[in-house]
């Protein structure tokens, strides 16, 4: 905990404040994130680090729903320094590899009719922003 609220009053000394992505406000612009990394052969969605258990349901419910898009992005967004340092280190790993593991046991979609590998990858949101205003 001490440490936790060293690090919020460091950052704060510096003008970083942490985004809250759950906010009504800033859903719209991972909403607008997700809109420009998409196109007609690639599914896009948005996830929390913080809730890496319903990533799996969340994926499988996506695919299932789109199964003839061979790329998929998630645009990953972090509710906590803890839950970032986590996702870095392992959790994102873990969940590349599972997907990825995945699409082996998945038709290959077909684009044009020719078939196209499955690909994934993660586009981490920013977690702090920067206010002057602080200082």
């Amino acid at each position: 905990m001490a440490k936790s609220q060293y690090i919020t009053e460091k950052n704060r000394l510096e003008g970083k404040v942490r985004i809250n992505w759950e906010l009504k406000s800033n859903k719209t612009i991972i909403s607008a994130k997700c809109d420009d990394l998409r196109d007609s052969n690639t599914l896009v969605y948005s996830a929390s680090s913080g809730h890496t258990n319903k990533l799996d349901t969340e994926f499988i419910t996506h695919i299932n729903l789109n199964p003839a898009k061979p790329h998929i992005v998630i645009v990953i967004h972090h509710p906590s320094d803890e839950a970032e340092k986590s996702w870095n280190r392992t959790e994102g790993a873990k969940m590349y590899n599972r997907f990825t593991d995945f699409f082996e046991h998945m038709n290959m979609p077909e684009v044009d009719g020719i078939q196209v590998e499955r690909t994934i990858r993660f586009v981490p949101m920013d977690s702090y922003k920067y206010d002057r205003s602080l200082r």
